[in-house]
């Protein structure tokens, strides 16, 4: 069939089935946006009614803390409360499992829909020219043209546009049968994932309901009479209070039998007692990984986290892993059956200490390294005796896919004397954890579970804030929230004995004269240790109190100009994903408290994130804990941390724009989320915005109504493009992300999570002269040429450069954008020569194919020469050097068929080379300085604004020679006249994002890039002034 051209059948029936796929995506693109929408709006209903049982386990908790007479009626409604909060957790689940295993695929059919349609295009088109080339055919056949030339000519056109009208009918059906075949198995899937959350739910929910309905059964009306009558005569039961006081010293069981049966003057040290602390005493990491449900992050009640909420929480599951919810420290009214208060703090009848080791650095660097845990260890002291209960130890076996064959560093087999066979056959850390929720349990102090208060206590900061945590954090481990308050044994004893330093347990038992006990393994002795310590503490009277705290999530705050931020707390963080955000940030120095709104990301003067950002900490003490961070993984890159001054911290994050600090007022709660457009027209206005996000498939309602859009104008009032929208909650937010690249009339908006310092930072960005005149293209620069330019840094250099063929340089050249720059050894980039001058992104990417998946985020650089003009190369990142060099096998020296969709008239192959940054970027300057890094001579510093260097990165200079070409390779012809950028910038198919030219002069750079804004950046957009 592909020898002949297609017959009147063949073109029939491709008209057939062309128009039956274009019903087919219709259909889906329609129906299945129906149905997102509507599973979006039941998630959030029931997220709605979520919030109103918190609200009522609230008003029955508030009720149950004034209720000190009728006793049976008080277990009751706090059994209520427990069970009714725990249903609420797993309806806060099924929001989240909706959303994310039945919304979130749903809406990407928009996309996939798009992309089908994109498909159904080419075929059409392809189907298109196969007629046109009948026609003409028939046309010349017809006038009976004596030229069989000429004839031939035609018929081999008419048998060409054929076969490939055939060849996308087959790629076409292929397309869209897979699309068949995905949407069938999505839906079955999306819908069995609908059913099964469902049931999970309900039939949890039921078990809690039939614990609430049997509780309430239980009530003892007479005895809750009773005890009311007795209150009214208090004389009659004066005599058995006594006799219940006296009892309730004996010991820790007979506190809680003498609690049962108390009068109603007494309280109840069991159910009402909520005091949570965090964890242990000596911590030291290794390595381990465990498979937790994400849902270990934090829910929101009424704008507040979930974890902050007051009241009473569910118990993790076995499948699905709830996070405890956080319960206030309530009053524990337990002094009457607690021991007399040199023995600690009325609060808790119960110390834990804990000890953590680990493969890698112990004692004062604990916490340097990222090692895992590989051993934990607690033990339990009775403050009402004065003395241990128990000790329990565990091996925890690191990560199975990073097992190596020495796990142990030679230090900690040395320290701990662990031995590595011990370690590959232990449990994990989360198995460990869960055995100590079941100790907690089993010695009746869980807070869940109607235990006793407890509290925990370790030896120094580093092993909550350093160990657990950030790994409890890697390994989306749901720490309780008796992790998240703790006391600090080395605080309490230089606090009580007036001691400046204390290294270690050692330090403090020299200075009590106490001897340590060698007999006994490394954790357990260290925990025993730490007891005689706390022995000897509350024997001399001391009073644990305030304990310290770990923060859960960030909180937004705003920052002004005029606020004194302290040297001592601040952080400088480089090297960050370009996606991440600030709660990304927080989450990587999980364990330390930053301060509200403490995390500003820093914007390059392209008004992009540059991959920094400063963080300030609530103290010194935990900004010099964060420095012990440096070279820590956020996901797959390496973070560096050094010291920053506040001084810097106030320009990233600090503001006084009235305009801004009304709209950031707002944004008060941790529960909101800003969200960053870009593109607007400028005559756009917050009703347009408003009803922007309410129309459409993912309707979602602005907080605020048109109080909650800010715009960004420059200094004389004109619009830049840019406003920021508030949102009540993160789930709103992304349900408006999914508008992302939708339009406002004839323009696209872009959509970006944001934050406070952003806010702060862009309009400080858009009020400031200097940068509209530099985004306006107008910044004064003084007009040298190149040779002069040349012969002041070096008088031998003015031949050379003339003999280069340079032209001066100006401000219409196109720069690249800071954060396109990349860097590095790794080969994961590939390089295509030879390319037609006329092909554009959208030609790379259908030559790469199948490839072209594996592109990264804004990784297509065309690049053109010295006179504006394409040079024939380009330059694209890839997801990994795997990705790159099967690429650089697949295509290269392949023939590019096509050019702007209409088929080459000349074949010619295409190099596709595998290449690292480093290589590229030589290759672009051809061994000499890039303009990234501009030479600092007096002259240029002249013509050079002065930009914020304190927040930039500074680049790296190539100084090696060209690797993959020697210098020079191509020419580069003078300019025949100026270049206009914005004529460039529309010169491919796809939107450019063009930034400003820095006004510093580098008269070296032969080749620059031409950015491509493909694909669309998930980063803080640039705010240049575009043409409407």
């Amino acid at each position: 069939m592909s020898g002949n051209p297609r017959t009147g059948a063949d073109i029939w029936s491709s008209n057939r089935q062309q128009r039956f796929i274009e019903q087919r995506i219709a259909q889906v693109e329609k129906h299945l946006g129906e149905m997102c929408q509507a599973f979006g709006a039941f998630s959030r209903k029931i997220a709605r009614l979520r919030d109103k049982g918190d609200e009522i386990c609230q008003k029955i908790k508030d009720y149950s803390e004034t209720e000190i007479v009728n006793q049976s009626t008080l277990e009751a409604l706090s059994t209520f409360a427990q069970n009714f909060s725990a249903v609420q957790d797993y309806r806060d689940h099924e929001v989240k499992s909706i959303q994310r295993k039945v919304v979130n695929p749903l809406s990407q059919y928009g996309h996939k829909c798009k992309d089908a349609k994109e498909d159904l295009k080419n075929a059409f088109t392809a189907h298109e020219k196969d007629l046109k080339s009948r026609k003409k055919f028939e046309r010349t056949r017809e006038r009976g043209s004596i030229d069989r030339q000429d004839m031939t000519r035609k018929e081999h056109e008419l048998l060409k546009t054929s076969t490939q009208a055939l060849h996308s009918e087959k790629v076409l059906e292929e397309k869209m049968e897979s699309f068949e075949r995905q949407k069938v198995n999505d839906l079955k899937n999306i819908l069995m994932d609908f059913v099964n959350t469902e049931l999970i739910f309900h039939a949890r929910a039921l078990e809690h309901f039939t614990n609430c309905y049997r509780s309430l059964q239980d009530i003892d009306e007479e005895a809750d009479i009773a005890s009311f009558r007795s209150v009214l005569n208090p004389s009659q039961t004066e005599g058995r209070l006594n006799i219940q006081r006296q009892n309730s010293r004996s010991s820790l069981n007979d506190t809680r039998l003498s609690s049962q049966s108390a009068t109603p003057l007494q309280t109840r040290s069991a159910t009402h007692s909520r005091q949570h602390s965090t964890s242990s005493a000596n911590m030291f990491v290794a390595k381990s990984e465990i498979g937790r449900s994400p849902q270990a992050q934090a829910r929101t009640f009424n704008g507040q986290n979930r974890n902050d909420r007051r009241g009473y929480a569910a118990a993790s599951s076995e499948d699905d892993d709830l996070e405890d919810d956080d319960e206030d420290e309530s009053e524990d009214e337990s002094e009457i059956t607690n021991p007399p208060v040199n023995r600690g703090q009325g609060r808790g009848s119960n110390i834990i200490r804990g000890g953590r080791g680990g493969g890698g650095q112990n004692g004062e660097n604990l916490g340097s390294d990222e090692e895992e845990v590989v051993f934990f260890v607690y033990l339990l002291y009775d403050i009402a005796s004065n003395k241990v209960v128990c000790v329990q130890s565990y091996y925890c076996r690191p990560t199975q896919n990073e097992l190596r064959e020495t796990i142990l560093t030679e230090e900690c087999k040395i320290v701990t004397g662990l031995n590595e066979d011990l370690i590959k056959s232990a449990p994990p850390l989360e198995q460990v954890l869960d055995e100590f929720e079941r100790f907690l349990v089993q010695k009746e102090l869980h807070p869940l579970h109607g235990g006793s208060s407890f509290f925990l206590c370790c030896d120094g900061q580093l092993h909550l804030r350093l160990v657990l945590h950030p790994e409890a954090q890697r390994k989306n481990i749901s720490l309780p929230t008796y992790f998240y308050k703790f006391f600090d044994l080395r605080k309490a004893f230089k606090e009580h004995y007036k001691v400046e330093t204390v290294h270690c347990i050692k330090d403090m038992l020299d200075h009590l004269n106490l001897e340590v006990d060698q007999s006994v393994e490394y954790g357990v002795r260290h925990c025993q240790d730490m007891a005689k310590i706390i022995q000897r503490l509350l024997d001399d009277r001391y009073q644990f109190s305030d304990p310290e705290t770990i923060s859960n999530r960030l909180e937004p705050g705003i920052c002004s100009k005029s606020e004194n931020v302290d040297d001592d707390t601040v952080i400088r963080a480089r090297g960050l994903p370009w996606q991440s955000s600030d709660q990304d940030i927080a989450l990587f120095f999980k364990g330390l408290n930053i301060i509200k709104g403490g995390v500003a990301l820093c914007l390059s003067p392209q008004g992009r994130r540059n991959g920094e950002a400063l963080i300030r900490f609530e103290c010194k003490e935990h900004r010099d804990l964060a420095l012990r961070k440096h070279k820590h993984h956020l996901g797959q890159r390496y973070i560096e941390v050094y010291k920053a001054s506040g001084k810097d911290f106030i320009n990233v994050a600090g503001g006084g724009n009235a305009e801004a600090q009304q709209f950031l007022e707002k944004h008060n709660n941790e529960g909101q989320v800003i969200v960053r457009m870009r593109g607007l027209p400028y005559s756009a206005t917050s009703q347009q915005i408003i009803d922007f996000f309410q129309t459409g498939p993912n309707s979602v309602q602005v907080l605020d109504g048109q109080e909650g859009v800010l715009f960004v104008h420059h200094a004389d009032g004109r619009a830049t493009g840019d406003a920021f929208v508030l949102f009540a909650n993160d789930e709103e937010a992304d349900l408006a992300l999914l508008k992302h690249r939708e339009c406002i009339g004839s323009r696209y908006i872009e959509l970006f999570k944001s934050t406070t310092a952003e806010v702060q930072q862009v309009l400080n960005r858009s009020m400031d002269p200097r940068a509209h005149a530099m985004e306006a293209g107008v910044a004064q620069t003084v007009n040298v040429s190149t040779a002069a330019a040349a012969s002041f840094i070096d008088p031998s250099a003015a031949t050379q450069m003339a003999l280069m063929g340079f032209a001066p340089p100006t401000n219409n050249l196109l720069p690249v954008p800071q954060q396109m720059i990349t860097t590095g050894s790794q080969k994961d980039c590939i390089r295509l020569r030879g390319l037609p001058y006329e092909c554009s992104v959208t030609d790379i990417l259908a030559f790469l194919g199948e490839f072209s998946k594996h592109i990264v985020l804004q990784g297509v650089h065309m690049v053109i020469n010295s006179t504006g003009a394409p040079s024939g190369e380009a330059f694209i990142q890839m997801e990994g050097e795997l990705a790159a060099e099967a690429t650089a096998i697949a295509k290269h020296r392949k023939t590019m068929t096509t050019i702007n969709g209409v088929a080459c008239s000349k074949k010619r192959y295409v190099e596709v080379l595998q290449c690292s940054g480093d290589e590229m970027n030589i290759i672009l300057t051809n061994g000499l300085p890039s303009v990234a890094s501009p030479l600092a001579t007096p002259l240029l510093q002249a013509v050079a604004p002065s930009p914020q260097r304190a927040l930039m990165p500074t680049p790296t200079v190539p100084t090696h020679p060209a690797i993959l070409s020697p210098p020079m390779a191509y020419p580069a012809p003078a300019f025949a006249s100026p270049i206009n950028h914005r004529s460039l910038a529309t010169a491919t198919t796809l939107p450019n994002y063009v930034s400003p030219l820095p006004t510093t002069v580098n008269p070296y750079q032969p080749f620059f890039y031409l950015y491509n804004g493909y694909p669309s950046p998930p980063v803080s957009p640039p705010t240049e002034v575009l043409p409407r």
